[in-house]
């Protein structure tokens, strides 16, 4: 048993509970909750988050994007809907810094060589579960090319718990996403938070009433 350990220890597929000080280069999301509870986003390497398609998922990235696409190349691989140029070039990401790939077949090989090249600032996959050996090519592949893999598990029932820094969970609410943190690396799982996005879009969320006072109804006055 101690063998298995030992080399599942030197596979980096585990990691011990007291190591929680372990320093990990971030970049911040520029969302205050999201940033005082993980610390940003990873810098490079894969991540996963858990969604549904269209309640802000994609928002989440835009302002980590805006700083981090400039001189290179923000890569989104089987979008679940055709992306929007406008709202790229509306949010300070140029369009020609965009580059999007439509290959169910060969999504993963797609993914790795982007990340590896060195000219991507992000990869956004969107697949189904990865595999424990696919997770960690791609891991291993954003590491040499300094790029962050954001992974967009599609099996949202089906997930297992792979060897990366950070998986999340992300449900919508009124003002923006509720977020579950299934794995951190370097840190225990911690209670859900909420991020609010109406700061940067209103337009998209629920808009409250001024005031939530219903009047009572007036009656008639019957003349005899």
């Amino acid at each position: 048993m101690q063998n298995i350990i030992d080399l599942l220890q030197r596979k980096q597929l585990i990691w011990k509970g007291s190591e929680q000080s372990i320093p990990l280069i971030n970049q911040a999301s520029y969302f205050s909750e999201w940033d005082k509870q993980l610390e940003g986003f990873p810098k490079m390497g894969l991540m996963e988050i858990q969604s549904e398609f269209g309640i802000g998922e994609l928002r989440l990235l835009t302002p980590m994007l805006q700083s981090t696409v400039q001189d290179r190349t923000l890569v989104l691989i089987n979008p679940p809907a055709l992306p929007c140029a406008h709202y790229f070039e509306a949010e300070g990401i140029a369009p020609h810094n965009v580059l999007v790939i439509n290959s169910t077949k060969h999504d993963l090989w797609a993914a790795e060589q982007c990340l590896k090249s060195g000219s991507c600032a992000c990869v956004c996959l969107w697949h189904p579960q990865l595999e424990v050996h696919q997770a960690r090519r791609l891991q291993i592949a954003a590491e040499k090319g300094r790029a962050l893999n954001v992974h967009f598990n599609l099996d949202r029932q089906n997930s297992c718990s792979l060897p990366i820094p950070l998986s999340v969970q992300l449900n919508a609410t009124e003002n923006g996403i509720k977020v579950n943190v299934i794995k951190r690396r370097g840190g225990w799982q911690q209670q859900a938070f909420t991020v609010d996005l109406s700061h940067r879009w209103p337009q998209l969320c629920t808009q409250k009433p001024l005031h939530q006072v219903i009047p009572f109804p007036r009656h008639k006055r019957q003349h005899a």
